[in-house]
C-alpha cells in the first residue's frame, strides 16, 4: 500500500514538471496514468483541467474541475479553477461565488486573487481590481522567499548529514561541497531579488 502511494506521488510530481515546462501531453498520460490506480485523486483530476484549460477546451476543463468538486466540494484551489473557467465563458457573477468561497476557504492563495483581481476589471471597477492584484502579488513574493528560505535550509542540513557521514573522505572535500551549496542557496537568494527589483 505504501510504495502505491509513493508511486502515485512521484508521478504527480514528475506530471507537474512536465506541465510546467509545457509539456503538456506528456502530462497528461502521466497524470492518466495515475486515475486508473486512483480515480479520485484530486489533484490529479484539477491538473487534467487546467491541461485542458490551455489548450483552451474550457468545456472539458470545467468537466475535470466539476468532478473534482464533487469529491472535494472545498478545495480552494478547484473552486478558483471554475472561477476561472466562469470569466473565460463570461459567466462574472458565477465567477465571483466560486473566488469569494475559495477565498474564505484559504485567503492567502494568490491565484484566487488573481481571480478577484480578473473578475473587477472586467466589471470595470479599476481600483479593486488593482487592490487584489497588489495583494495577490506580495502574497506570491512572500511565498517565493519562504520557498527559497526553506531550500537553503535544506541545502544547509544535507551537508552537515553528508559532512557526518562521510568521516573517511578526502581533507577538505566536504568543505567544498558546503560550499557549492551555500553558493546555490545564495544564487537563489541573488534571483529572487532581482526579480522583486524587476516584477515588484
Amino acid at each position: 500500500m505504501e510504495k502505491a502511494k509513493e508511486k502515485i506521488e512521484k508521478l504527480y510530481k514528475d506530471g507537474v514538471t512536465l506541465m510546467n515546462i509545457g509539456k503538456n501531453k506528456d502530462a497528461q498520460k502521466v497524470f492518466l496514468e495515475i486515475l486508473e490506480d486512483e480515480p479520485e485523486h484530486v489533484e490529479t483530476i484539477n491538473k487534467l483541467g487546467v491541461i485542458y484549460a490551455r489548450i483552451n477546451n474550457i468545456e472539458k476543463a470545467k468537466s475535470y474541475f466539476n468532478q473534482a468538486r464533487k469529491i472535494q466540494p472545498d478545495n480552494p484551489q478547484v473552486l478558483t479553477n471554475l472561477g476561472n473557467t466562469c470569466l473565460l465563458e463570461g459567466e462574472l457573477e458565477k465567477a465571483k461565488e466560486y473566488f469569494d468561497k475559495s477565498h474564505t476557504l484559504d485567503d492567502k492563495s494568490h491565484s484566487t486573487l488573481d481571480g478577484l483581481s480578473a473578475y473587477y476589471k472586467k466589471k470595470g471597477d479599476i481600483e479593486a481590481s488593482l487592490k487584489y492584484y497588489k495583494l495577490g502579488q506580495k502574497i506570491h513574493r512572500d511565498q517565493l522567499k519562504k520557498k527559497i528560505k526553506r531550500n537553503e535550509q535544506e541545502y544547509l542540513d544535507f551537508d552537515i548529514s553528508e559532512t557526518d557521514s562521510k568521516s573517511n573522505q578526502e581533507p577538505g572535500s566536504a568543505n567544498k561541497k558546503k560550499v557549492s551549496y551555500k553558493t546555490i542557496a545564495f544564487a537563489a537568494f541573488g534571483l529572487l531579488l532581482l526579480y522583486l527589483i524587476l516584477f515588484g
